[in-house]
């Protein structure tokens, strides 16, 4: 997603819409790690996440970019929405099941998605 700020500030609202004593705890704590990593307060964090949008710019990116998707991610189909977006030369990797590393960020499947990464990498550098 282009627009990763206000994505986050979207799924933040929801979180600070729910009553404090039924809110699970790992969401306090990513609630409070948005606060802190931006120098927010509970109140001003959705519209400082707002800021980071890149729509009007993703066009001017003139180096390769790599994407990396995974079937299970939590934001099913932004990392190709974004992919789709770019004009720049560019990969795809998207992981599945079988890979291991179908979660958000390849969690579990570290070591298959940097085999994967690196030779990606490695296939560009020796161009």
């Amino acid at each position: 997603n282009a627009n990763w700020g206000g994505a986050f500030a979207k799924r933040l609202e929801m979180i600070q819409k729910m009553p404090k004593e039924v809110r699970p705890a790992q969401l306090d704590f990513m609630l409070e790690d948005y606060i802190y990593k931006h120098g927010a307060t509970s109140e001003s964090i959705c519209n400082e996440l707002r800021k980071f949008d890149n729509t009007d710019i993703i066009k001017d990116l003139d180096c390769l970019t790599i994407v990396m998707d995974g079937t299970s991610e939590m934001t099913q189909g932004e990392a190709k929405e974004f992919y789709d977006m770019l004009e720049c030369e560019k990969e795809y990797l998207l992981f599945d099941e079988d890979s291991g590393s179908q979660m958000h960020a390849q969690m579990g499947g570290y070591a298959t998605a940097s085999e994967m990464l690196l030779d990606l990498v490695e296939k560009h550098l020796i161009q």
